[in-house]
């Protein structure tokens, strides 16, 4: 690998470079590596999202091999590697990574309409408040789940929350809605008008489906509405994440027309 410029490192400690990947003096491809300030152990590698040939992609142990020894020498105890299927695949069963998530995307086509019987509206602050403290717990056990001790995880949390929300209800280019039915709360949902996602458009971040009331439509109504916020914003794509187990999220994903595009695996160092 060839670094295309010096390492990026900003203030609060977060850093980042990009490389070619060169073989036989051909450019081959090319990756990023990074790491946030939140979690500075975890190292990320971002293949592009296109992928490679078939016989490119056969070289993807080799490098990540080599970006391994590179965030090593940066502190970092473990790797997490987004790439497209078949870069994720030769890594699963040659460096034994294991499955994390995957970016799904959607190209919009028309407006949808809601189900009648459902609407939407913006949360309270007093609901918003308790939606952020319930993302956080489901995001940090997520981390959790990956080897990060609970305090760590938190903070990651914390952190992503404070970043994303920094004006909470009034930040720019977020919608935090729930779905009502008959007065009642049903759903909530938060989607903006970009996100982690290579390709852009808009992202949503959370969407939950009230205790008892799953099983019933309100989560494809929840991404429904999700479309009609993206549509009025004037965005024409809409990404998300999954994890992985997740099957009900990735089948209703798969039924409203969302494809997958990279994958997320992680090992330790």
């Amino acid at each position: 690998m060839v670094s295309d410029a010096p390492v990026q490192v900003a203030a609060d400690g977060a850093r980042s470079c990009r490389y070619s990947i060169v073989c036989g003096g051909r450019v081959m491809g090319g990756l990023e590596l990074k790491v946030e300030s939140s979690a500075p152990q975890t190292g990320h590698v971002h293949f592009p999202a296109h992928g490679r040939s078939d016989q490119d992609a056969n070289h993807s142990a080799s490098v990540v091999t080599a970006a391994e020894r590179l965030l090593r020498d940066w502190g970092c105890t473990t790797v997490r590697v987004r790439a497209p299927r078949r870069e994720a695949e030769e890594l699963l069963a040659k460096l034994g990574y294991r499955s994390v998530s995957r970016i799904m995307v959607k190209e919009l086509g028309t407006r949808p309409d809601l189900p009648p019987s459902v609407g939407a509206r913006t949360l309270t602050q007093e609901e918003f408040e308790a939606f952020v403290r319930a993302a956080q717990a489901q995001y940090a056990l997520s981390f959790v789940g990956r080897g990060f001790p609970l305090a760590e995880a938190e903070k990651i949390a914390r952190s992503a929350t404070t970043s994303l929300l920094p004006n909470g209800l009034a930040t720019q280019g977020v919608a935090l809605r729930c779905l009502v039915e008959q007065e009642e709360v049903v759903g909530r949902l938060w989607v903006a008008d970009s996100g982690p996602a290579p390709e852009p458009g808009a992202y949503v971040y959370d969407v939950e489906v009230a205790e008892g009331r799953r099983g019933r439509g309100f989560g494809r109504a929840l991404m429904l509405h999700a479309e009609q916020i993206a549509w009025d914003w004037g965005c024409r794509r809409m990404g998300l994440n999954v994890f992985e187990g997740n099957t009900v999220a990735e089948r209703l994903y798969a039924s409203l027309g969302y494809r997958t595009t990279l994958h997320s695996i992680a090992r330790d160092l």
